[in-house]
């Protein structure tokens, strides 16, 4: 069964797991402005929401969104 997890600052290379899973999975090239500087910065804001899935320590899914004012 899957366990699911909020990303912080403090998560950059789970971040970067899930990237490249979106990457994988939506067939999209990948994008150079998604350095970790640029990617700090996103976990670092806190109206950034990272969610994760993870199954036997690989993750397996996972959303972002917005807080909207």
């Amino acid at each position: 069964m899957p366990s699911f997890h909020f990303l912080s600052s403090e998560d950059l290379v789970s971040f970067h797991q899930l990237i490249q899973l979106f990457l994988q999975v939506f067939d999209e090239p990948a994008n150079g402005e998604l350095t970790d500087d640029f990617l700090s910065q996103r976990l670092s804001d806190p109206r950034f929401i990272v969610l994760v899935a993870r199954q036997d320590g690989q993750i397996i899914g996972g959303a972002t969104a917005y807080e909207l004012p």
